[in-house]
């Protein structure tokens, strides 16, 4: 289950590694592809908080949590991509705004405890109805 620990661990791994990685994987594609417009996709906010006291699950102090998350993978991201000429990071939080979970109409997969893999990732809807939107603008 999610706890404070676990989350810190992921924060700090974020902040501190994965950086490194994201500047040896844009430099492994700028190299090989060195006229490639490379767009960057972000992650929405997975919860919609302001309904989170009428949604079954994870607390909101826990969905909470992951949506900061969320924030902080976003602007390491972001500055990451800044970075590299040809690339462009594009976010999709406006695009997912009123479709996250805890919404009426999510696109975006709750937690699943059978199939996790599922979990948090967006639905057909969410990736026709945000991601593909806010790639064809940047690309």
């Amino acid at each position: 289950m999610l706890s404070a620990r676990h989350l810190r661990f992921a924060l700090a791994a974020a902040t501190a590694q994965l950086p490194g990685s994201l500047n040896t994987l844009f430099d492994d594609i700028s190299a090989r592809s060195p006229s490639a417009r490379v767009v960057v996709m972000g992650y929405p906010e997975f919860y919609d908080l302001a309904r989170s006291s009428g949604c079954i699950g994870l607390s909101t102090t826990k969905r909470t949590a992951l949506d900061g998350g969320a924030d902080v993978l976003d602007s390491v991201i972001q500055a990451a991509t800044a970075g590299h000429p040809g690339f462009v990071y594009a976010d999709v939080k406006a695009a997912f705004g009123g479709h996250e979970i805890c919404d009426s109409a999510s696109w975006l997969h709750s937690v699943d405890w059978f199939n996790l893999t599922d979990s948090y990732h967006p639905t057909a809807s969410g990736q026709s109805g945000a991601y593909y939107p806010v790639f064809s603008a940047a690309a």
